[in-house]
Protein backbone atom coordinates (compact mmCIF):
# COMPACT_ATOMS: atom_id res chain seq x y z
CA UNK A 1 0.00 0.00 0.00
CA UNK A 2 3.50 2.56 0.70
CA UNK A 3 4.10 1.57 -2.93
CA UNK A 4 0.60 3.12 -4.22
CA UNK A 5 0.95 6.43 -1.92
CA UNK A 6 4.53 7.45 -3.40
CA UNK A 7 3.04 6.70 -7.19
CA UNK A 8 0.09 9.25 -6.32
CA UNK A 9 2.91 11.92 -5.00
CA UNK A 10 4.93 11.34 -7.75
CA UNK A 11 2.52 11.59 -10.09
CA UNK A 12 1.15 14.86 -8.83
CA UNK A 13 4.70 16.22 -8.28
CA UNK A 14 5.44 15.09 -11.87
CA UNK A 15 2.24 17.56 -13.44
CA UNK A 16 4.29 20.71 -10.73
CA UNK A 17 7.55 20.48 -12.08
CA UNK A 18 6.39 19.96 -15.70
CA UNK A 19 4.20 23.03 -15.54
CA UNK A 20 7.29 24.82 -13.92
CA UNK A 21 9.57 23.98 -16.86
CA UNK A 22 6.59 25.25 -19.44
CA UNK A 23 6.40 28.39 -16.82
CA UNK A 24 10.77 29.20 -17.65
CA UNK A 25 10.43 29.34 -21.22
CA UNK A 26 7.26 31.37 -21.33
CA UNK A 27 9.46 34.46 -19.00
CA UNK A 28 11.74 34.74 -21.59
CA UNK A 29 9.34 35.41 -24.29
CA UNK A 30 6.80 37.89 -23.45
CA UNK A 31 6.14 41.14 -22.61
CA UNK A 32 2.93 42.22 -23.05
CA UNK A 33 1.19 40.82 -19.52
CA UNK A 34 2.18 43.40 -17.55
CA UNK A 35 0.19 46.35 -19.72
CA UNK A 36 -2.92 43.95 -21.06
CA UNK A 37 -3.11 41.70 -17.99
CA UNK A 38 -7.09 40.62 -19.13
CA UNK A 39 -5.40 39.63 -22.42
CA UNK A 40 -2.62 37.65 -20.66
CA UNK A 41 -4.73 36.09 -18.12
CA UNK A 42 -7.05 34.91 -20.99
CA UNK A 43 -4.12 33.92 -22.96
CA UNK A 44 -2.87 32.19 -19.90
CA UNK A 45 -6.18 30.25 -19.29
CA UNK A 46 -6.49 29.16 -22.97
CA UNK A 47 -2.38 27.51 -22.36
CA UNK A 48 -2.88 25.80 -19.09
CA UNK A 49 -6.10 24.08 -20.00
CA UNK A 50 -5.02 23.34 -23.68
CA UNK A 51 -8.15 24.63 -24.92
CA UNK A 52 -6.50 25.19 -28.29
CA UNK A 53 -5.42 21.91 -29.01
CA UNK A 54 -6.91 19.75 -31.32
CA UNK A 55 -8.04 16.60 -29.57
CA UNK A 56 -10.15 13.59 -31.49
CA UNK A 57 -9.04 10.46 -28.61
CA UNK A 58 -8.27 11.41 -25.00
CA UNK A 59 -6.84 8.37 -22.61
CA UNK A 60 -7.40 8.82 -19.33
CA UNK A 61 -6.28 7.67 -16.09
CA UNK A 62 -7.90 8.47 -12.66
CA UNK A 63 -5.41 8.82 -9.78
CA UNK A 64 -8.44 9.53 -7.37
CA UNK A 65 -9.48 6.10 -7.70
CA UNK A 66 -6.36 5.29 -6.05
CA UNK A 67 -6.70 7.18 -3.18
CA UNK A 68 -8.60 7.15 -0.15
CA UNK A 69 -10.97 9.89 -0.61
CA UNK A 70 -14.59 8.67 -1.26
CA UNK A 71 -15.82 11.50 -3.50
CA UNK A 72 -17.92 9.48 -6.18
CA UNK A 73 -17.67 6.05 -5.51
CA UNK A 74 -19.45 3.42 -2.94
CA UNK A 75 -19.87 5.00 0.27
CA UNK A 76 -17.11 4.00 2.15
CA UNK A 77 -17.60 6.79 4.44
CA UNK A 78 -18.97 10.49 3.90
CA UNK A 79 -18.44 12.14 0.80
CA UNK A 80 -14.67 14.03 1.20
CA UNK A 81 -13.94 11.71 4.17
CA UNK A 82 -11.12 8.93 4.95
CA UNK A 83 -11.97 5.79 5.83
CA UNK A 84 -9.93 3.67 8.10
CA UNK A 85 -6.72 2.03 7.52
CA UNK A 86 -7.79 -1.32 7.48
CA UNK A 87 -10.80 -0.16 4.75
CA UNK A 88 -8.82 1.46 1.87
CA UNK A 89 -10.83 0.30 -1.10
CA UNK A 90 -8.21 1.01 -4.23
CA UNK A 91 -9.32 1.07 -7.57
CA UNK A 92 -7.54 0.98 -10.81
CA UNK A 93 -9.77 2.89 -13.46
CA UNK A 94 -8.50 3.73 -16.94
CA UNK A 95 -10.48 5.38 -19.84
CA UNK A 96 -10.79 6.11 -23.35
CA UNK A 97 -12.97 8.76 -25.06
CA UNK A 98 -13.18 9.01 -28.74
CA UNK A 99 -14.13 12.99 -30.86
CA UNK A 100 -17.62 12.11 -33.45
CA UNK A 101 -17.88 15.53 -35.37
CA UNK A 102 -17.85 18.53 -33.49
CA UNK A 103 -20.08 18.48 -30.12
CA UNK A 104 -19.86 14.36 -29.88
CA UNK A 105 -18.14 12.19 -28.38
CA UNK A 106 -18.07 8.07 -27.24
CA UNK A 107 -16.32 6.73 -24.07
CA UNK A 108 -15.16 3.36 -23.06
CA UNK A 109 -13.98 2.82 -19.16
CA UNK A 110 -12.77 -0.27 -17.46
CA UNK A 111 -12.11 -0.40 -13.45
CA UNK A 112 -11.29 -2.83 -10.79
CA UNK A 113 -11.20 -3.33 -6.82
CA UNK A 114 -7.87 -3.89 -6.51
CA UNK A 115 -7.91 -4.17 -3.35
CA UNK A 116 -11.47 -4.58 -1.32
CA UNK A 117 -12.10 -5.12 2.35
CA UNK A 118 -15.57 -6.50 4.08
CA UNK A 119 -16.73 -3.22 4.52
CA UNK A 120 -20.69 -3.45 5.30
CA UNK A 121 -21.87 -2.31 2.43
CA UNK A 122 -26.18 -3.41 1.77
CA UNK A 123 -26.49 -4.97 -1.78
CA UNK A 124 -23.16 -7.37 -1.68
CA UNK A 125 -23.08 -10.33 0.80
CA UNK A 126 -19.11 -10.92 0.65
CA UNK A 127 -17.02 -13.17 2.74
CA UNK A 128 -14.81 -11.16 5.08
CA UNK A 129 -10.98 -10.69 4.97
CA UNK A 130 -9.15 -8.93 2.42
CA UNK A 131 -10.30 -9.12 -1.34
CA UNK A 132 -7.95 -8.76 -4.63
CA UNK A 133 -9.37 -7.73 -8.08
CA UNK A 134 -13.02 -8.99 -6.87
CA UNK A 135 -15.13 -7.05 -9.40
CA UNK A 136 -14.55 -5.74 -12.86
CA UNK A 137 -16.49 -2.83 -13.94
CA UNK A 138 -16.83 -1.88 -17.72
CA UNK A 139 -19.06 1.85 -18.55
CA UNK A 140 -19.64 3.42 -22.25
CA UNK A 141 -20.79 6.71 -22.48
CA UNK A 142 -21.99 9.47 -24.76
CA UNK A 143 -20.97 12.49 -24.26
CA UNK A 144 -22.72 16.03 -26.37
CA UNK A 145 -20.55 19.04 -25.03
CA UNK A 146 -23.40 21.49 -26.03
CA UNK A 147 -21.53 24.77 -26.27
CA UNK A 148 -18.67 23.65 -27.91
CA UNK A 149 -19.73 24.32 -31.58
CA UNK A 150 -20.39 27.57 -30.77
CA UNK A 151 -16.84 28.35 -28.69
CA UNK A 152 -15.15 26.68 -32.12
CA UNK A 153 -16.73 29.05 -34.38
CA UNK A 154 -16.10 32.37 -31.81
CA UNK A 155 -12.56 30.79 -31.72
CA UNK A 156 -12.36 30.37 -27.78
CA UNK A 157 -10.98 26.81 -28.55
CA UNK A 158 -10.31 24.29 -30.70
CA UNK A 159 -11.92 20.66 -31.48
CA UNK A 160 -11.30 18.83 -28.52
CA UNK A 161 -12.61 16.80 -25.63
CA UNK A 162 -12.92 20.02 -23.19
CA UNK A 163 -15.73 21.98 -21.71
CA UNK A 164 -19.67 21.55 -20.06
CA UNK A 165 -21.45 17.86 -21.39
CA UNK A 166 -24.39 16.09 -20.95
CA UNK A 167 -24.14 12.52 -21.20
CA UNK A 168 -25.70 8.89 -21.03
CA UNK A 169 -24.12 5.98 -19.93
CA UNK A 170 -24.52 2.34 -19.51
CA UNK A 171 -22.28 0.29 -16.63
CA UNK A 172 -21.94 -3.33 -16.27
CA UNK A 173 -20.09 -4.50 -13.12
CA UNK A 174 -19.65 -8.59 -12.57
CA UNK A 175 -18.74 -9.56 -8.88
CA UNK A 176 -16.27 -13.13 -8.76
CA UNK A 177 -18.22 -15.85 -7.56
CA UNK A 178 -15.90 -16.86 -4.67
CA UNK A 179 -16.25 -13.17 -2.90
CA UNK A 180 -19.97 -13.51 -2.61
CA UNK A 181 -22.38 -15.79 -0.83
CA UNK A 182 -24.32 -18.71 -2.59
CA UNK A 183 -26.81 -17.13 -4.78
CA UNK A 184 -25.64 -14.14 -4.31
CA UNK A 185 -25.48 -11.52 -6.74
CA UNK A 186 -23.05 -11.79 -9.57
CA UNK A 187 -24.30 -9.02 -12.02
CA UNK A 188 -25.26 -5.27 -11.94
CA UNK A 189 -26.50 -3.28 -14.72
CA UNK A 190 -27.03 0.67 -14.44
CA UNK A 191 -28.37 3.41 -16.67
CA UNK A 192 -27.53 6.72 -15.93
CA UNK A 193 -27.52 10.68 -17.09
CA UNK A 194 -24.43 12.70 -16.48
CA UNK A 195 -23.90 16.43 -16.28
CA UNK A 196 -20.16 17.91 -15.96
CA UNK A 197 -17.29 19.55 -17.13
CA UNK A 198 -14.65 18.02 -18.04
CA UNK A 199 -10.82 19.69 -19.16
CA UNK A 200 -7.51 19.04 -19.74
CA UNK A 201 -4.39 20.62 -16.91
CA UNK A 202 -0.95 21.25 -19.12
CA UNK A 203 -0.36 17.97 -21.62
CA UNK A 204 -0.88 15.42 -19.26
CA UNK A 205 -3.43 15.75 -16.88
CA UNK A 206 -7.13 16.42 -16.57
CA UNK A 207 -10.18 16.62 -14.35
CA UNK A 208 -13.67 15.86 -14.64
CA UNK A 209 -16.29 17.19 -11.92
CA UNK A 210 -20.06 15.96 -12.47
CA UNK A 211 -23.17 14.71 -11.07
CA UNK A 212 -24.84 11.47 -12.08
CA UNK A 213 -27.89 9.63 -11.47
CA UNK A 214 -30.21 7.05 -12.92
CA UNK A 215 -31.04 3.24 -12.12
CA UNK A 216 -29.33 -0.14 -10.63
CA UNK A 217 -30.69 -3.31 -11.88
CA UNK A 218 -29.21 -6.52 -10.20
CA UNK A 219 -29.52 -10.38 -10.57
CA UNK A 220 -32.68 -11.53 -8.18
CA UNK A 221 -31.50 -13.96 -5.46
CA UNK A 222 -33.11 -14.97 -2.24
CA UNK A 223 -31.34 -11.91 -0.71
CA UNK A 224 -32.37 -9.69 -3.21
CA UNK A 225 -35.63 -9.74 -4.25
CA UNK A 226 -36.54 -5.85 -5.05
CA UNK A 227 -33.52 -5.14 -7.86
CA UNK A 228 -34.01 -2.32 -9.25
CA UNK A 229 -32.80 0.61 -7.06
CA UNK A 230 -32.11 4.83 -7.70
CA UNK A 231 -28.62 5.52 -7.71
CA UNK A 232 -26.70 8.82 -8.08
CA UNK A 233 -23.27 10.45 -6.90
CA UNK A 234 -20.71 13.06 -7.23
CA UNK A 235 -18.26 12.22 -9.94
CA UNK A 236 -15.00 13.40 -9.45
CA UNK A 237 -11.93 12.39 -11.32
CA UNK A 238 -8.17 13.75 -11.98
CA UNK A 239 -5.41 11.86 -13.14
CA UNK A 240 -3.33 11.91 -16.50
CA UNK A 241 -4.57 12.26 -19.70
CA UNK A 242 -2.85 11.66 -22.97
CA UNK A 243 -4.18 12.95 -26.26
CA UNK A 244 -3.81 11.07 -28.97
CA UNK A 245 -1.34 10.58 -32.08
CA UNK A 246 -3.70 13.49 -34.28
CA UNK A 247 -3.66 16.08 -31.64
CA UNK A 248 -1.33 19.31 -32.60
CA UNK A 249 -0.20 21.48 -29.54
CA UNK A 250 0.34 24.92 -31.16
CA UNK A 251 -0.33 27.70 -27.86
CA UNK A 252 2.75 29.58 -27.01
CA UNK A 253 0.77 31.11 -24.10
CA UNK A 254 2.05 31.69 -20.52
CA UNK A 255 1.02 29.34 -17.48
CA UNK A 256 2.24 31.65 -14.87
CA UNK A 257 -0.64 34.63 -15.41
CA UNK A 258 -3.19 31.56 -14.74
CA UNK A 259 -1.25 30.22 -12.04
CA UNK A 260 -0.47 33.31 -10.34
CA UNK A 261 3.34 32.41 -10.22
CA UNK A 262 4.85 35.94 -9.36
CA UNK A 263 2.11 36.71 -6.96
CA UNK A 264 3.18 37.77 -3.63
CA UNK A 265 0.63 36.25 -0.65
CA UNK A 266 1.46 36.28 2.73
CA UNK A 267 -2.28 35.19 3.30
CA UNK A 268 -4.99 33.56 1.70
CA UNK A 269 -8.85 32.49 2.63
CA UNK A 270 -10.28 29.39 1.40
CA UNK A 271 -13.96 28.27 0.83
CA UNK A 272 -13.90 24.79 -0.61
CA UNK A 273 -16.84 24.23 -2.94
CA UNK A 274 -16.02 20.76 -4.03
CA UNK A 275 -17.48 18.98 -0.95
CA UNK A 276 -20.16 21.42 -0.25
CA UNK A 277 -23.23 19.47 -0.85
CA UNK A 278 -23.70 15.94 -1.89
CA UNK A 279 -27.04 13.51 -2.64
CA UNK A 280 -26.33 9.93 -3.44
CA UNK A 281 -28.29 7.03 -3.59
CA UNK A 282 -26.98 3.47 -3.48
CA UNK A 283 -29.47 0.67 -3.84
CA UNK A 284 -30.62 0.68 -0.15
CA UNK A 285 -29.00 3.41 1.60
CA UNK A 286 -29.95 7.81 0.76
CA UNK A 287 -27.79 10.49 2.23
CA UNK A 288 -27.91 14.01 2.01
CA UNK A 289 -24.25 15.96 3.02
CA UNK A 290 -24.11 19.87 3.30
CA UNK A 291 -20.73 20.11 4.60
CA UNK A 292 -19.60 23.98 4.83
CA UNK A 293 -15.64 24.72 5.01
CA UNK A 294 -13.54 27.80 5.38
CA UNK A 295 -10.33 28.00 5.82
CA UNK A 296 -6.99 30.39 6.53
CA UNK A 297 -3.50 30.04 5.37
CA UNK A 298 -1.06 32.30 7.10
CA UNK A 299 3.17 32.45 5.97
CA UNK A 300 5.38 32.90 8.66
CA UNK A 301 7.37 35.96 8.10
CA UNK A 302 8.83 35.88 4.65
CA UNK A 303 10.02 31.96 4.53
CA UNK A 304 8.57 29.29 3.45
CA UNK A 305 6.31 28.03 6.55
CA UNK A 306 3.16 28.67 6.39
CA UNK A 307 0.03 27.40 9.23
CA UNK A 308 -3.63 26.50 7.99
CA UNK A 309 -6.66 26.67 10.22
CA UNK A 310 -9.69 24.93 8.83
CA UNK A 311 -13.02 25.08 10.39
CA UNK A 312 -15.71 23.04 9.23
CA UNK A 313 -19.43 21.70 10.17
CA UNK A 314 -20.98 18.59 8.51
CA UNK A 315 -24.52 17.99 8.67
CA UNK A 316 -26.03 15.07 7.26
CA UNK A 317 -29.13 12.61 7.27
CA UNK A 318 -28.97 8.85 6.07
CA UNK A 319 -31.62 6.23 4.99
CA UNK A 320 -31.48 3.33 5.01
CA UNK A 321 -34.26 0.46 3.91
CA UNK A 322 -34.01 -3.22 3.40
CA UNK A 323 -36.72 -6.22 2.73
CA UNK A 324 -36.18 -9.58 3.10
CA UNK A 325 -39.66 -11.19 2.12
CA UNK A 326 -37.98 -15.20 2.55
CA UNK A 327 -36.29 -14.36 6.01
CA UNK A 328 -39.38 -11.99 6.80
CA UNK A 329 -36.75 -9.51 7.49
CA UNK A 330 -37.14 -5.50 7.47
CA UNK A 331 -34.80 -3.06 7.97
CA UNK A 332 -35.75 0.41 8.46
CA UNK A 333 -32.84 3.10 9.78
CA UNK A 334 -32.85 6.87 10.00
CA UNK A 335 -29.98 9.21 10.95
CA UNK A 336 -28.81 12.39 11.41
CA UNK A 337 -25.44 13.48 12.19
CA UNK A 338 -23.88 17.01 12.92
CA UNK A 339 -19.42 17.12 13.38
CA UNK A 340 -17.35 20.09 14.48
CA UNK A 341 -13.90 19.97 13.17
CA UNK A 342 -11.05 22.02 13.26
CA UNK A 343 -7.84 21.50 11.72
CA UNK A 344 -4.65 23.27 11.90
CA UNK A 345 -2.04 21.97 9.59
CA UNK A 346 1.60 23.69 9.48
CA UNK A 347 3.06 23.47 5.95
CA UNK A 348 6.48 23.99 4.57
CA UNK A 349 6.30 24.62 1.15
CA UNK A 350 10.04 22.64 0.21
CA UNK A 351 10.71 23.92 -3.07
CA UNK A 352 9.73 27.59 -2.81
CA UNK A 353 13.27 29.27 -1.95
CA UNK A 354 14.49 27.35 -5.20
CA UNK A 355 11.48 28.45 -7.31
CA UNK A 356 12.10 32.30 -6.08
CA UNK A 357 15.94 31.90 -6.81
CA UNK A 358 15.21 30.55 -10.23
CA UNK A 359 13.04 33.73 -11.37
CA UNK A 360 10.02 31.23 -11.40
CA UNK A 361 7.56 31.93 -8.64
CA UNK A 362 6.96 34.60 -6.28
CA UNK A 363 6.99 34.47 -2.57
CA UNK A 364 3.37 32.83 -2.15
CA UNK A 365 1.04 29.88 -1.36
CA UNK A 366 1.73 27.74 -3.87
CA UNK A 367 3.16 24.56 -4.74
CA UNK A 368 4.54 20.93 -3.25
CA UNK A 369 4.41 21.09 0.63
CA UNK A 370 4.75 18.60 3.82
CA UNK A 371 2.03 19.59 6.90
CA UNK A 372 1.66 18.35 10.29
CA UNK A 373 -1.76 17.39 9.62
CA UNK A 374 -3.71 18.13 13.87
CA UNK A 375 -7.44 17.49 13.56
CA UNK A 376 -10.07 17.94 16.48
CA UNK A 377 -13.35 16.97 15.88
CA UNK A 378 -17.24 16.44 17.71
CA UNK A 379 -19.84 14.12 16.54
CA UNK A 380 -23.19 14.13 17.25
CA UNK A 381 -25.60 11.07 15.52
CA UNK A 382 -29.09 10.30 16.69
CA UNK A 383 -31.40 8.27 15.01
CA UNK A 384 -34.20 5.60 14.75
CA UNK A 385 -33.74 2.03 13.66
CA UNK A 386 -35.80 -1.23 13.21
CA UNK A 387 -32.68 -3.48 13.79
CA UNK A 388 -29.93 -4.47 16.21
CA UNK A 389 -28.00 -0.94 15.57
CA UNK A 390 -26.77 2.20 17.09
CA UNK A 391 -28.90 4.77 17.49
CA UNK A 392 -26.64 7.60 19.17
CA UNK A 393 -23.07 8.72 19.51
CA UNK A 394 -21.06 11.03 21.23
CA UNK A 395 -17.58 10.82 19.90
CA UNK A 396 -14.74 13.55 20.28
CA UNK A 397 -11.46 12.85 17.95
CA UNK A 398 -8.17 13.99 18.13
CA UNK A 399 -6.06 12.99 15.35
CA UNK A 400 -2.16 13.57 14.13
CA UNK A 401 -0.34 12.85 11.09
CA UNK A 402 1.98 13.78 8.09
CA UNK A 403 0.84 14.37 4.86
CA UNK A 404 2.35 15.40 1.80
CA UNK A 405 0.67 17.64 -0.84
CA UNK A 406 0.48 20.22 -3.50
CA UNK A 407 -1.83 23.38 -3.95
CA UNK A 408 -1.89 25.86 -6.91
CA UNK A 409 -3.55 29.39 -7.17
CA UNK A 410 -5.43 29.63 -10.95
CA UNK A 411 -7.07 32.40 -12.36
CA UNK A 412 -8.03 35.23 -10.12
CA UNK A 413 -10.08 33.76 -6.97
CA UNK A 414 -9.36 29.94 -7.89
CA UNK A 415 -7.66 27.48 -6.18
CA UNK A 416 -6.82 23.59 -5.69
CA UNK A 417 -5.10 21.73 -2.85
CA UNK A 418 -5.08 18.41 -2.76
CA UNK A 419 -3.08 16.06 0.18
CA UNK A 420 -2.39 12.56 1.40
CA UNK A 421 -0.81 11.33 4.13
CA UNK A 422 -0.94 8.47 7.62
CA UNK A 423 -0.92 9.28 11.20
CA UNK A 424 -2.34 8.03 14.25
CA UNK A 425 -5.57 9.15 16.15
CA UNK A 426 -7.44 8.37 19.50
CA UNK A 427 -11.50 8.91 20.27
CA UNK A 428 -13.59 8.95 23.11
CA UNK A 429 -17.26 8.85 23.93
CA UNK A 430 -20.17 6.32 24.42
CA UNK A 431 -22.07 4.91 21.94
CA UNK A 432 -25.71 3.84 22.70
CA UNK A 433 -27.91 0.32 21.03
CA UNK A 434 -31.50 -0.07 19.92
CA UNK A 435 -31.51 -2.31 22.54
CA UNK A 436 -30.29 0.19 25.24
CA UNK A 437 -27.01 -1.15 26.18
CA UNK A 438 -23.74 1.53 26.37
CA UNK A 439 -20.86 1.06 24.60
CA UNK A 440 -17.49 3.40 26.21
CA UNK A 441 -15.28 4.19 23.92
CA UNK A 442 -12.12 4.77 26.33
CA UNK A 443 -9.38 6.29 23.93
CA UNK A 444 -7.31 4.01 22.26
CA UNK A 445 -4.96 5.14 19.74
CA UNK A 446 -4.79 3.77 16.39
CA UNK A 447 -3.93 4.07 12.28
CA UNK A 448 -5.91 6.33 9.55
CA UNK A 449 -5.51 7.12 6.40
CA UNK A 450 -5.61 11.46 5.72
CA UNK A 451 -6.87 12.31 2.31
CA UNK A 452 -8.10 15.97 1.26
CA UNK A 453 -9.17 17.10 -2.56
CA UNK A 454 -10.54 20.33 -2.54
CA UNK A 455 -11.35 22.96 -4.84
CA UNK A 456 -12.86 26.22 -4.53
CA UNK A 457 -12.87 30.28 -4.30
CA UNK A 458 -9.72 31.81 -2.16
CA UNK A 459 -9.26 35.64 -1.82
Amino acid sequence: MTYIRLIIITCFFGLHLQAQTDTTFILNSTSVETFLPAIALTEARTEVLKLQEPVKTLFKCNLLALSPITNGRTLFGQAGEVVNSKNWPIDLEISVEQKIGKPFSIGATIATSAVSYNTFNPDIFRKPGRQYFQNATFEAEGRWYYAMTKRINAGKQANNLSGPYLGASFRWIHWRKDVIFENGVNDQRGAFLNVGIQQRIFKHGYFDLGYGFGYLRSEESPYIRNNRHFSSALRAKLGFAIAGPSSKDDSKGSYCEALRCFREERSMFKIDLLNLINFSSFYYTKQLDFAPSIAWEQKINQSAFSIETEASLAMSYRGFRYQDDLQNLKIRSDYQSFKAQLVVQPRYYFDLKRRIAKGTAGNNLSGPYVGLHNVFSKTWLDGKTSFSLPTEFRISTYGVGLVVGCQYRFLRHGYVDFNIGQGVSTSSGHIINSDGSRNTINGDWGKYLIGTFKVGVAF
